[in-house]
This record gives C-alpha cells, sequence and structure tokens, in this order.
C-alpha cells in the first residue's frame, strides 16, 4: 500500500484525523490544536466540536497512562487515535486503541459495563457520587474519564478487548458523537 492509498482510504471512509505511534503530553498539546482547527473548519455546532474534542483529549491521555507499550523512561503511551466525520449526517466517532494489561483490561470492562447500565439520570447520579466521592481517585487522576465521555457520547460506549497473551490485552473504544 502506498501513501496515497492510504490517504484516499482516509478520505474514502471520512477519517478527518488519524495519529498512530507514540503519545506524549507534547505530542497530546500538539494534537489538541491539530484538531481544533478541523473542526472549526466544519459545519457542526460548538457544543459537539467541544464534546469530539473533549473526547479525543481523554482518549489520547489514557493511552499516554495506562499504555503497555511505554518508551523506556520516557512516559510516552503507544497508541492509535482517530476521527470520522460523516459529513451527510454530521455525526463523529471518536475512536481509541492501545495494548493494556489484563488486569487493567478487566478493570476497564467493570467500569464502561457499569457505566453502559445506566441510563442518562442514572449516570449523571453516578458521575456525582463518584466525584464526590473520590472513591474510583486514582494516581492519574479523578477516575471520571470513561463517565465523562459517557455523558458525552449519543449512544452506549462500544468497546473490545482481546486478549494477546497471558499479560496482555489490546483495548479498543468507539464514541458516537
Amino acid at each position: 500500500m502506498t501513501i496515497r492509498d492510504l490517504e484516499l482510504q482516509l478520505y474514502k471512509e471520512d477519517i478527518i484525523f488519524t495519529f498512530s505511534g507514540a503519545i506524549s503530553y507534547n505530542v497530546l498539546s500538539a494534537i489538541s490544536l491539530s484538531i481544533k482547527d478541523e473542526l472549526s473548519n466544519l459545519e457542526s455546532g460548538g457544543k459537539q466540536q467541544f464534546n469530539v474534542y473533549y473526547v479525543l483529549i481523554e482518549l489520547v491521555q489514557n493511552i499516554i497512562n495506562y499504555s503497555v507499550r511505554r518508551g523506556e523512561n520516557s512516559g510516552n503511551g503507544y497508541g492509535t487515535c482517530f476521527v470520522i466525520h460523516h459529513a451527510k449526517s454530521e455525526e463523529f466517532k471518536v475512536c481509541s486503541g492501545n495494548v493494556v494489561t489484563n488486569e487493567q483490561a478487566q478493570k476497564i470492562k467493570n467500569k464502561i459495563d457499569k457505566i453502559n447500565s445506566f441510563d442518562e439520570v442514572e449516570l449523571k447520579a453516578y458521575y456525582k457520587e463518584t466525584r464526590r466521592s473520590g472513591r474510583d481517585m486514582h494516581e492519574k487522576g479523578g477516575g471520571l474519564g470513561f463517565i465523562e465521555i459517557a455523558r458525552k457520547a449519543k449512544e452506549k460506549l462500544n468497546y473490545s478487548i482481546e486478549k494477546i497473551d497471558s499479560d496482555k490485552s489490546y483495548f479498543e473504544i468507539n464514541v458516537n458523537i
């Protein structure tokens, strides 16, 4: 496959942004500027653009913080993310994927399954309870990321976890906005 073939495939699939490789907070900063510019050129509403931006940043932060494939002492995570914009329906899909430990995969599964079991009112209450209690806080954040993503999504969180070996799994999430 040539670069041109790849570019045409991305265009055909309505992918307006893609990144794959080592991701650091410096790269996240560049990604955030790039996606802001790309979104500002579209005709979708400001709230929808903010939600796309917010979800992408949250997913990239998850890659940085939890990716098993990490650069030695660099703090970089390794993963893939992209944004799809369906012009006809004015819908977006924000996707990411990265390798996690099997222990992390189980925690992610439990968390997302719990979040997906809530309706909108229950999700809002769960968010407030989690924020107030600090129960899911950890060294890398307040434990609110997937809850916030779910609150901005149009549908339940769509994810998959594929076991790679006895230690690692590949986590993928697709969020419709």
